[in-house]
């Protein structure tokens, strides 16, 4: 009797889904955002009406070049602070590269902030990095 009692319920649950015998199988996500990128950026001193010029290299460990985007902030130092003059947008293909940002129409402190932008589903990450440089008389 005990037997069959066991028998029954365990037959209700499985029937009910209470207890599952075989599981789904498991599938990989693709991990977004695991591998850390590292930019570097390197502007060029300017003199009035020249494009500005910057340098950039994603690297990330191994031997997998990050692509992606750049984006390029300009900025110009007044009073104390730094203002955004252009952003510019422009594809990243993992071979270090030179992009021109603009023309600088004033002489002064500036500053180029370069943001490495993955795809969404990238394994990589973001990453930024910024360097200053003068704009003198011509």
């Amino acid at each position: 009797m005990k037997k069959f009692l066991a028998t029954a319920v365990a037959t209700v649950f499985v029937a009910s889904g209470l207890v599952a015998l075989a599981g789904t199988s498991a599938s990989a996500d693709p991990y977004p955002g695991t591998v850390p990128t590292n930019t570097v950026a390197k502007a060029k001193n300017r003199k009035v009406g020249q494009k500005v010029v910057v340098r950039v290299a994603v690297t990330a460990p191994g031997n997998v070049k990050p692509t992606g985007r750049v984006d390029i902030v300009v900025k110009r130092k007044i009073k104390g602070t730094f203002v955004v003059l252009r952003t510019v947008t422009r594809n990243y293909s993992g071979d270090a590269k030179t992009y021109k940002a603009g023309k600088v129409r004033k002489r002064g402190k500036y500053r180029a902030v370069v943001k490495f932008v993955p795809p969404e589903t990238s394994m990589f990450q973001r990453s930024k990095d910024a360097d200053n440089f003068r704009v003198r008389r011509r």
